[in-house]
């Protein structure tokens, strides 16, 4: 364990998230700040942190950290997309450190669960306290079509990374959603609770 992490131990999933190139940690800290960690030296990378982070608070993130664009030391970090109490998801090129765009708009539900797609040109969106999962362009920024999850509010999603489909959480069950088709299909297993992380 890494003394530095020590925050991350007393923080609500899912906050923190190991790299796939297996070199680096992001998590995100109470006051909405983004800190990168390089696992092997123990040391912090980078932070960034947007104009507004005092005045809402972070919900959930989807860190698409596979991109074949590397920084200057090499270590993948890519792009991160991240919801906010106030409805709106801000986009994040980490290889800049700039936010690059801004999806939702404020006052719109809470954003509970974010997906990239296959093709890592679309984001899914899921809001507390609503059984719709809604669609993004992350080229236009624009809302480019929706997935009904049933009758009950979605809580977690996450995308299956071969197959064009996605897992939800909803209320003690978890629904497997076609994004073309937007058929359901709801696992033969029951989580009192409901799932509170998946990945």
């Amino acid at each position: 364990r890494l003394p530095e992490y020590q925050e991350t131990l007393n923080m609500s999933f899912p906050d923190c998230q190991f790299g796939l190139d297996n070199k680096t940690f992001l998590y995100i800290s109470g006051d909405s700040r983004i800190h990168i960690w390089d696992i092997e030296s123990k040391k912090e990378k980078i932070s960034y942190v947007d104009k507004n982070h005092l005045s809402h608070t972070f919900s959930c993130f989807g860190w698409l950290n596979y991109s074949p664009v590397h920084d200057a030391g090499g270590t993948n970090i890519s792009n991160l997309s991240v919801g906010y109490s106030d409805g709106t998801i801000i986009n994040w090129d980490l290889i800049r450190g700039v936010a690059t765009r801004s999806l939702g708009s404020i006052g719109s539900p809470c954003s509970s669960g974010i997906a990239y797609s296959i093709c890592k040109k679309n984001l899914f969106v899921s809001c507390i306290s609503q059984n719709i999962i809604t669609k993004y362009s992350l080229i236009s920024g624009e809302v480019i079509g929706s997935i009904s999850a049933g009758k009950k509010a979605v809580s977690k999603i996450v995308m299956n990374p071969k197959l064009d489909v996605l897992a939800a959480s909803c209320g003690s069950s978890i629904k497997l959603l076609e994004v073309e088709t937007g058929r359901r299909k709801k696992l033969e297993a029951s989580f009192p609770g409901g799932a509170r992380c998946m990945l």
